[in-house]
């Protein structure tokens, strides 16, 4: 929508960067969908000061997007979460001197728009554009290549290094050499998936990649993971129920993403929500029979300010969940990095530090376990008996 030239233009507070971004629709958008969509984008990119332009043709998205960098960030975590669209892959991300879409909140094009020959111009623009983002971030990150042996520790750097990079074509190579090497998910979870994710986190930690570039790397090693678990499934498990979420308020999802990729392979009823507060996820077990909640915070950064949040989520989880005898995994870099943490905080299986992670949240399963509960503490959910799934 073209901005009046009453209205303000754009803030500029902060290093302004941009992101490009293409993604599939999981199923067809009406016009009336597309409009609102516009709308609704459009308000949200004003709030964060962000202009750009968005593309639908056929089912698939492509979106250019420039602003303040912690607005971007703000607006990539939602972006990301949006279960209208799927195959998100990022073209483009770096900073920028100036905007080139300005004048708009979001303009969004399709097929018939009298606009739509801008999409042509797009598609020849978009390689000089990404060429403008792309040759800084490669002359701050270019290494030159080890010499003699490589050890699996420079093998993680080099991937998160890759991660990092807008060409994946190295990162996807790289995560299928080591992912072949390491074997099973579960095996490349620990040796490849989780040590990368670290290995980003370290470098956040140490000030050699943005908060907003450590999320797009995270969300690409997320679709990395979900490629190498492949497509064959256990038959379903009726009897069992898992509730995959991160912890409330949580923004980095890859552990609860291949934790719902190692629990629906091995035949579990799974389902995976993104519950923005302890009151949503109070609402999704207080109606619906889950043997199993499965909780994480970042496998990338420590989190061990959120502990104690965390702590109180699985308690009043327990509380509101219509199932007493709830069993409660949790993981994330906080539990790899020290032990006995999980049971410190009331859960009962430690995702982080388990091998086979369905067999070991079987295990518990299996135990003799106290149905006790305490009264609800003032203020959570009341659990409300669903029927046992059959």
């Amino acid at each position: 929508m073209r901005r009046s030239p009453s209205t303000a233009g754009p803030r500029e507070d902060g290093e302004l960067v941009a992101l490009a971004y293409q993604s599939r629709a999981v199923t067809p958008l009406s016009e009336d969908s597309l409009r609102q969509l516009e709308a609704a984008a459009d308000r949200a990119n004003r709030r964060e000061g962000i202009t750009g332009v968005m593309v639908y043709d056929d089912g698939q998205f492509f979106q250019w997007l420039e602003g303040p960098a912690g607005g971007l960030s703000r607006l990539w975590h939602a972006i990301s979460r949006d279960a209208r669209h799927t195959d998100l892959h990022v073209s483009a991300f770096g900073a920028r001197s100036g905007r080139t879409f300005g004048e708009f909140g979001m303009k969004l094009l399709r097929r018939g728009d009298p606009l739509w020959s801008s999409r042509a111009l797009l598609a020849i623009e978009l390689p000089a554009l990404v060429e403008q983002l792309v040759v800084p971030l490669l002359a701050e990150r270019r290494r030159t290549k080890a010499e003699g042996l490589v050890t699996p520790e420079r093998q993680l750097a080099e991937f998160a290094s890759r991660l990092l990079e807008i060409d994946e074509t190295a990162a996807w190579a790289l995560a299928r050499q080591l992912a072949a090497d390491a074997g099973p998910l579960e095996l490349t979870r620990r040796s490849v998936l989780d040590p990368a994710a670290r290995s980003l986190g370290d470098l956040w930690y140490r000030d050699e990649c943005s908060g907003l570039e450590l999320d797009l790397a995270l969300v690409r090693l997320g679709a990395i993971a979900h490629h190498l678990a492949g497509t064959r499934f256990e038959p379903a498990l009726a009897n069992r129920a898992v509730l995959v979420v991160p912890s409330p308020g949580e923004p980095h999802l890859l552990a609860a993403a291949v934790d719902a990729e190692l629990l629906c392979h091995a035949g579990w009823a799974t389902r995976a929500e993104f519950p923005e507060s302890d009151e949503a996820l109070h609402a999704l077990v207080a109606n619906e029979w889950f043997d199993v909640l499965d909780l994480s915070l970042s496998t990338a950064l420590r989190r061990e300010g959120s502990l104690g949040k965390l702590e109180a989520t699985i308690a009043s989880a327990r509380l509101a969940s219509c199932n007493p005898a709830l069993v409660v995994v949790v993981g994330g870099r906080v539990f790899s990095e020290r032990a006995n943490v999980a049971p410190a905080i009331g859960a009962d299986v430690d995702a982080a530090r388990v091998t086979a992670l369905a067999r070991a949240v079987e295990a518990v399963l299996r135990r003799p376990r106290s149905t006790n509960r305490q009264a609800p503490a003032p203020g959570l959910v009341e659990p409300r008996r669903a029927a046992r799934r059959s």
